[in-house]
């Protein structure tokens, strides 16, 4: 298989990094973002940002807008994980790009700018305590399983991937944007989705 499209230009060098993770800090990080902020953003630049454009690792919800701009050097706990905040994570123009068209329509670093007088949005923390991270913190009881129909507003596929070994099925990104799934589309009992998943 090979490593890049015919058409482009090939990279001059291939490093790994065996003892580490390749991140955007020059030490092994984990990125949140407040989805508060991220609605309080959108409501100033009048816009429908998505939580996708800042390609963040965690989304925090139950803080208040902004809250996370006073948390460097904090302890926080997610799930049975316990992170180190480190610093804010300061963005560039990426974020400006629409996360499913690529096209740039939404000038995000001059609205932080006007209201902070920097770029910074979400954070950077160190795992200093390793552990499972569930959505909704309720172990596998926060997993329940719903039914979605492909033609549903909102949902979308990324590329099929292109992969070594196992290609019996294929895998690519499910993308929800603004998905709204109604709770009569629920598989069996709330909570109880990750015993499908398992089955």
């Amino acid at each position: 298989m090979p490593l890049c499209p015919a058409n482009r230009a090939l990279p001059q060098r291939i490093y790994s990094a065996p003892v580490r993770g390749m991140t955007d800090t020059d030490y092994p990080s984990v990125s949140l973002i407040n989805l508060a902020s991220n609605r309080a953003l959108s409501q100033q630049m009048g816009t429908d940002l998505s939580a996708l454009r800042w390609r963040a690792n965690f989304w925090i919800e139950g803080w208040d807008a902004f809250a996370e701009r006073a948390m460097v050097g904090r302890k926080l706990r997610l799930g049975d994980a316990v992170l180190e905040v480190t610093e804010p994570k300061v963005r560039c123009l990426a974020t400006t790009a629409n996360p499913l068209t690529g096209v740039r329509d939404a000038d995000t670093l001059a609205a932080l700018q006007s209201r902070f007088g920097d770029q910074d949005f979400g954070l950077y923390a160190k795992v200093i305590e390793g552990g499972m991270v569930r959505t909704g913190d309720h172990k596998s009881k926060g997993i329940s399983c719903l039914v979605v129909e492909k033609d549903t507003p909102g949902l979308s596929f990324g590329v099929v991937e292109r992969k070594m070994g196992w290609n019996a099925q294929p895998t690519r990104q499910v993308i929800f944007e603004n998905c709204r799934v109604p709770a009569s589309q629920l598989v069996g009992e709330e909570g109880r989705g990750f015993k499908f998943a398992m089955s």
